[in-house]
């Protein structure tokens, strides 16, 4: 939405999904995900909800140790641009999340962040599959460094 905004489109482009983030040790198996998105598209049908526990995710990115908070794991994806997240406090008002800040998000930039065994080739995964700059060209998309295998 923001990079719709910046490209001054009048038409918002759609999600292909909406991540919903959850932080839960004890219930860390795969089906406790999908029982959270059954019980969303139940809700709202017409969206793709995608649960992620990210007590979890450290087993994807291939770090040894569990993290310790969403904004833990955030901290720890391949590009900190899209790592923002919303939600609602204990005072029912919207906090953010944006452990990368949200100058890139504005700046209409995207970096890797390596700050995971697996971030380089999910970065180069990313940056192929997601046609960014072909729907907003404006983007300026950084290369992984030269001393990053290929």
């Amino acid at each position: 939405m923001v990079w719709d905004d910046l490209h001054g489109f009048t038409e918002p482009t759609l999600p292909s999904d909406v991540d919903v983030l959850i932080y839960d040790s004890v219930r860390t198996d795969r089906s406790y995900e999908r029982e959270l998105e059954g019980r969303l598209s139940a809700t709202v049908p017409e969206v793709r909800w995608e649960v992620v526990n990210q007590a979890t995710i450290h087993t994807y990115t291939g770090d040894a140790e569990p993290y310790a908070s969403i904004e833990d794991a955030m901290s720890r994806w391949a590009e900190l641009v899209t790592a923002v997240g919303a939600h609602l406090d204990a005072n029912d008002e919207v906090s953010i999340i944006a452990p990368g800040g949200l100058e890139d998000l504005f700046a209409l930039r995207v970096r890797p962040n390596l700050a995971t065994p697996t971030a380089a080739d999910v970065y180069r995964e990313r940056m192929s599959s997601k046609g960014w700059k072909d729907r907003w060209p404006r983007l300026t998309i950084e290369g992984l460094p030269d001393d990053v295998e290929a």
